[in-house]
C-alpha cells in the first residue's frame, strides 16, 4: 500500500490483499503511471464478485491511516506539553 498525503486528506495509489476475505493475492493499482494517477475509479462486477469486501479493505485501510495520524498527533501534543512544562520549571 502506497499513502501520498495531501494535509488532511490521503491518497492510496495503489493497494495489496493477501488472503483478505474472498481475495488471494491482489493487487489494484489506481495509477495511470508512476508519476499520475487516476481521477475516477469505478467499482462493477457480478453478484459475489468481491465488491464489497473490495470496500471493507478500503474502509480498513482508511481506519488504520486514521489511527497512525492520531497516534502521531498525540506524539506532538505530548512533545509541546513536556516543552511547555520545561519552560515553565526553567
Amino acid at each position: 500500500m502506497n499513502i501520498i498525503d495531501l494535509g488532511v486528506r490521503c491518497m492510496f495509489t495503489y493497494i495489496e490483499l493477501s488472503n483478505f476475505k474472498s481475495f488471494g493475492n491482489i493487487r489494484f493499482d489506481f495509477r495511470k503511471n508512476k508519476k499520475q494517477y487516476k481521477k475516477f475509479i469505478a467499482i462493477y462486477g457480478e453478484n459475489g464478485s468481491g465488491k464489497s469486501n473490495f470496500v471493507s479493505a478500503i474502509e480498513l485501510l482508511s481506519h488504520t491511516v486514521t489511527s497512525f495520524v492520531n497516534i502521531k498527533h498525540i506524539k506532538q501534543l505530548r512533545m509541546m506539553l513536556r516543552l511547555k512544562i520545561s519552560k515553565m520549571q526553567n
